[in-house]
Protein backbone atom coordinates (compact mmCIF):
# COMPACT_ATOMS: atom_id res chain seq x y z
CA UNK A 1 0.00 0.00 0.00
CA UNK A 2 1.37 3.43 -1.04
CA UNK A 3 0.49 5.96 1.73
CA UNK A 4 0.53 9.46 1.86
CA UNK A 5 0.06 12.55 4.64
CA UNK A 6 -0.83 16.01 3.63
CA UNK A 7 -1.10 18.37 6.04
CA UNK A 8 -1.08 22.16 6.48
CA UNK A 9 0.27 23.46 9.98
CA UNK A 10 0.66 26.90 11.69
CA UNK A 11 2.20 26.57 15.35
CA UNK A 12 3.38 23.21 14.57
CA UNK A 13 0.48 21.01 16.04
CA UNK A 14 -1.01 19.43 12.76
CA UNK A 15 2.59 18.83 12.13
CA UNK A 16 3.56 16.71 15.29
CA UNK A 17 0.26 14.68 14.39
CA UNK A 18 1.19 13.89 11.42
CA UNK A 19 4.60 12.87 12.63
CA UNK A 20 2.95 10.69 14.73
CA UNK A 21 0.50 9.01 12.23
CA UNK A 22 4.12 8.96 9.61
CA UNK A 23 5.81 7.01 12.47
CA UNK A 24 3.19 4.80 13.45
CA UNK A 25 2.48 3.65 10.52
CA UNK A 26 5.68 2.46 9.98
CA UNK A 27 5.80 1.94 6.25
CA UNK A 28 7.07 3.84 3.47
CA UNK A 29 4.79 7.17 3.92
CA UNK A 30 5.63 10.20 1.86
CA UNK A 31 4.82 13.21 3.92
CA UNK A 32 4.22 16.85 2.68
CA UNK A 33 3.02 20.34 4.35
CA UNK A 34 0.96 21.88 1.93
CA UNK A 35 2.04 25.39 0.32
CA UNK A 36 1.32 27.85 -2.15
CA UNK A 37 3.47 25.27 -4.38
CA UNK A 38 2.18 22.24 -3.73
CA UNK A 39 1.13 19.84 -6.95
CA UNK A 40 0.58 16.41 -6.48
CA UNK A 41 -1.46 13.27 -7.64
CA UNK A 42 -3.59 11.87 -5.15
CA UNK A 43 -4.57 8.67 -7.21
CA UNK A 44 -0.92 7.68 -7.39
CA UNK A 45 -1.86 7.14 -3.63
CA UNK A 46 -4.01 4.19 -1.45
CA UNK A 47 -4.47 6.09 1.25
CA UNK A 48 -4.12 10.10 2.03
CA UNK A 49 -4.29 11.10 5.06
CA UNK A 50 -5.28 15.19 4.61
CA UNK A 51 -4.87 17.18 7.81
CA UNK A 52 -4.92 21.33 9.18
CA UNK A 53 -5.39 23.47 12.54
CA UNK A 54 -9.09 24.69 12.39
CA UNK A 55 -9.45 27.93 11.82
CA UNK A 56 -12.78 29.74 12.17
CA UNK A 57 -14.31 26.62 11.65
CA UNK A 58 -12.38 25.78 8.35
CA UNK A 59 -8.89 24.70 7.36
CA UNK A 60 -6.39 26.88 6.92
CA UNK A 61 -6.37 29.25 3.57
CA UNK A 62 -3.79 27.27 2.12
CA UNK A 63 -4.96 24.10 2.42
CA UNK A 64 -8.21 24.93 1.03
CA UNK A 65 -6.48 27.08 -2.28
CA UNK A 66 -4.63 23.82 -2.43
CA UNK A 67 -8.00 21.68 -2.43
CA UNK A 68 -9.20 23.83 -4.76
CA UNK A 69 -6.47 23.83 -7.49
CA UNK A 70 -6.11 20.36 -7.20
CA UNK A 71 -10.20 19.79 -8.24
CA UNK A 72 -10.25 22.08 -10.89
CA UNK A 73 -7.30 20.41 -12.42
CA UNK A 74 -8.62 17.24 -11.99
CA UNK A 75 -12.05 18.11 -13.43
CA UNK A 76 -10.04 19.82 -16.67
CA UNK A 77 -7.72 16.90 -17.14
CA UNK A 78 -11.20 14.33 -16.88
CA UNK A 79 -9.85 12.77 -13.60
CA UNK A 80 -12.77 13.38 -12.12
CA UNK A 81 -16.20 13.53 -13.22
CA UNK A 82 -18.84 15.28 -11.15
CA UNK A 83 -21.71 12.34 -9.32
CA UNK A 84 -19.03 9.77 -10.30
CA UNK A 85 -18.38 7.15 -7.93
CA UNK A 86 -15.88 5.96 -5.54
CA UNK A 87 -12.58 4.98 -6.79
CA UNK A 88 -11.90 1.25 -5.20
CA UNK A 89 -8.94 0.56 -3.67
CA UNK A 90 -8.29 4.35 -2.75
CA UNK A 91 -8.80 5.96 0.88
CA UNK A 92 -8.44 9.02 2.53
CA UNK A 93 -8.43 10.24 6.16
CA UNK A 94 -9.15 13.82 7.95
CA UNK A 95 -8.12 14.88 10.71
CA UNK A 96 -7.36 18.32 12.12
CA UNK A 97 -6.19 20.16 15.44
CA UNK A 98 -7.76 22.88 17.67
CA UNK A 99 -6.85 24.85 20.57
CA UNK A 100 -10.42 26.74 21.00
CA UNK A 101 -11.52 25.33 24.70
CA UNK A 102 -15.10 27.26 24.55
CA UNK A 103 -15.70 25.21 20.76
CA UNK A 104 -13.64 22.39 20.94
CA UNK A 105 -15.61 19.46 18.48
CA UNK A 106 -18.05 21.80 17.48
CA UNK A 107 -15.38 23.74 15.39
CA UNK A 108 -13.31 20.98 14.33
CA UNK A 109 -16.62 19.29 12.80
CA UNK A 110 -17.55 21.82 10.39
CA UNK A 111 -13.54 21.87 9.34
CA UNK A 112 -13.55 17.95 9.18
CA UNK A 113 -16.61 18.08 6.50
CA UNK A 114 -15.01 20.75 4.28
CA UNK A 115 -12.43 18.36 3.92
CA UNK A 116 -13.95 15.21 3.02
CA UNK A 117 -15.92 16.86 0.20
CA UNK A 118 -12.99 16.77 -1.54
CA UNK A 119 -12.47 12.96 -1.21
Amino acid sequence: MKYLILYSSLSGNTEKVAMRIRDTIGNDIEMIKIDSETNIDFYQYDLVFLGSPVIQWHPTKTLMDFVSRTLVRYHKSGDLIPCSPVRLGKYAICFCTYAGPHTGVSEAVPAIKWMRTFF
